[in-house]
């Protein structure tokens, strides 16, 4: 790429209390204002921008960027260079007009520290933004792009014009910023264009204008810019509105030329160049396709009387379509039958469930509303001595004995670290058979039939103790199992459940829950290995009102499809203790899920040297009727 000349004057070097001066590579940010024959405004953004960098000096340096001003903007630049006397301020002028994206560019290819933030004019910026930024530089290293979310406002009418341009209302970051990225061009094009809230990893910004040049010349090649560096690591986006955009505010928005150029020439390309940086080519196509209606639209109204481009961008352009409708469709087809034989399973299992209805066993009404109450709710709890099985008396002695035995072999091991306050203790006691003679107790695997809604089989149980600790580590995260579509965990307490001993907690199915859960999920589940959320994330989009909390005492105990119903152990102060039997179909959705419940998986040291196989039935899901993560 040519380099972008002009004239750079730096007018400042702030320096260190001991007087030495702090060179532009030790600072972080680069706030740049390109601006053209708007001294009046950019007089304003200037005030502002003393306003909020006041403590943040050392940090930051600015860039103006004049684009071949026939105004006062030198005379107000000079001006501002006398107050801003404690950090670099740099000033350019083009010698002749380069464009707006011309003229951003020169500014991502002067810049010097290691992110640049991009500002017009005539934007409004809260001051708390720019505290905002640097935190979030400072506290995520492996930022490559941050949005800022804003709203937009009609500089004639005043009126508002959306009101989250950026599809997140809370903060949202994802490790993998390509993801994030697509879901909010997909939302809006508008909003990743918008220069005032973009924060761009310098580097990589110069890195996508040296790849393609031609960006410059092309009105969505900030989205470019931005999407390359979403593309090279993780991505940030505020929930909160720090800025607000003056929208209909230049005189090239109302140019008939430049809608026809942006619409059959510039959007279909970016989405083609998006498309060679590994972004989904089925959702390039689809992108491209999305123009065709507002294109043919303007081709029926507005452009039908004004003269247009060569209309060789118009053949362009129906190649392009054309081209994209093809392997888009060769692309759905290919999904189709990729997720044929997972349709097929589960149409079968849909059509057993319904053939089975007719020979699920007659339950007793006391057993039939611990059904109806896991149907509902998720969740049921009652006690050992309201089921009054037989075996109980012998399954709590044995569940004694060998909790006696965890403890001694927890203070016997050389190796304590296995036995931390993070990791629980687990003991698989399948093959004992007190505990599967009470397992496999015909009231209970009628139970299990009915709730399921197929033969029922018992997997397995697992003895364990939860140590005390003060931060989620494994099921303290919220999530769900994955064993099968429908399961039955029968969680029974060995001993006294108070909160302070970490006693279960779930979520309702009855109880209202964010739509926005399943996208947060997706781009923040990497962040927790796939684990699960913690409380505050959790809390953003269900409340703690609505939360169930399960204390009990020894003897307590609760089923609960933990496929489908979101829970947890609450952190405990305390040791806890308790036996979980898990039942499900008799060949469930996740075979390989289910070994650990009758294989060596578990011999009874803490269970952090086989933490992968917990892991991987902890993976959060959704209610059975909302996607599938």
């Amino acid at each position: 790429m040519k380099k972008i000349e002009g004239r750079c004057l730096e007018q400042s070097q702030s320096t260190s209390p001991m007087g030495s001066v702090r060179s532009a590579e030790e600072r972080l940010l680069t706030i740049v204002i390109p601006t053209f024959n708007r001294s009046t405004q950019l007089d304003k953004q200037l005030n502002w921008l003393a306003r909020a960098i006041k403590g943040f000096e050392d940090q930051c340096e600015i860039l103006i960027s004049d684009n071949c001003s026939t105004d006062d903007t030198q005379s107000v630049i000079a001006r501002w260079q006398s107050v801003f006397t404690e950090l670099p301020f740099r000033s350019n002028r083009n010698d002749q007009n380069l464009g707006i994206l011309g003229n951003i560019a020169y500014c991502i290819q002067a810049t010097r520290t290691p992110y640049l933030w991009t500002i017009g004019d005539d934007d409004s910026v809260e001051e708390k933004a720019l505290p905002y930024v640097l935190n979030n530089l400072k506290a995520r290293p492996q930022l490559t792009l941050l949005f800022l979310n804003f709203l937009g406002r009609d500089k004639h009418t005043g009126q508002v014009m959306g009101e989250r341009w950026l599809d997140v209302e809370e903060e949202t970051e994802a490790t993998q910023g390509k993801t994030l990225f697509q879901h909010c061009l997909k939302h809006n094009l508008g909003g990743v264009i918008f220069l005032t809230a973009t924060i761009l990893h310098t580097e990589l910004a110069q890195t996508a204008l040296k790849q393609w040049p031609a960006s410059i010349n092309n009105w969505a090649g900030m989205a470019y810019w931005s999407g390359y560096c979403a593309s090279q690591g993780s991505m940030l986006v505020s929930g909160e509105i720090f800025i607000e955009c003056l929208l209909n505010a230049g005189s090239w928005q109302a140019d008939t030329k430049w809608k026809f150029m942006n619409g059959f020439k510039h959007i279909p390309e970016l989405f083609l160049k998006l498309q060679q940086l590994d972004y989904p080519r089925w959702f390039c196509r689809r992108m491209v396709l999305s123009t065709v209606k507002q294109n043919l639209a303007n081709l029926r109204g507005e452009f039908s009387s004004s003269p247009l481009a060569p209309v060789s961008v118009l053949v362009v352009y129906w190649w392009w379509v054309t081209r994209a409708a093809l392997e888009l469709f060769l692309f759905n087809f290919l999904e189709i039958q990729r997720w044929l034989p997972w349709l097929w399973a589960e149409l079968l299992y849909r059509i057993d469930r319904l053939k089975h209805a007719t020979q699920l066993p007659k339950l007793q009404p006391k057993d039939q509303h611990i059904v109806n109450a896991c149907n509902k709710e998720g969740a049921f709890v009652t006690s050992l001595s309201a089921l009054s099985l037989a075996t109980t008396p012998a399954l709590i002695e044995a569940a004694k004995a060998e909790l006696l035995e965890l403890e001694r072999r927890a203070q016997l091991s050389a190796d304590l670290t296995h036995a931390t306050s993070t990791h629980p203790q687990i003991l698989t006691v399948t093959h004992l058979p007190v505990f599967t003679n009470w397992a496999g107790d015909q009231r209970l695997l009628d139970i299990a039939e009915n709730y399921i809604g197929l033969p029922a089989k018992f997997q397995g149980v697992h003895l364990r103790r939860d140590f005390a600790h003060d931060r989620p580590a494994t099921t303290e995260l919220w999530h769900c199992d994955r064993e099968d579509r429908r399961m039955l965990k029968l969680i029974v307490y060995l001993e006294d459940c108070s909160e302070s001993n970490g006693p279960f907690e779930y979520i309702p199915k009855t109880k209202p829950r964010s739509p926005r859960l399943p996208l947060y999920i997706k781009f923040n589940a990497l962040k927790t290995s796939l684990m699960g959320l913690d409380n505050d994330q959790m809390q953003k989009f269900i409340p703690k009102s609505n939360w169930q909390l399960c204390p009990g005492t020894a003897g307590t105990v609760i089923f609960v499809d933990t496929a489908n119903t979101y829970h947890h152990g609450k952190l405990r102060s305390k040791e806890r203790a308790a036996l979980f039997f898990v039942y499900t179909a008799q060949q469930p959705e996740k075979p390989e899920f289910c070994t650990q419940y009758s294989d060596q998986t578990y011999t009874g040291q803490a269970s952090v040297q086989h933490h992968s196989n917990s892991d991987r039935d902890a993976i959060p899901r959704p209610d059975a009727n909302q996607q599938h993560i």
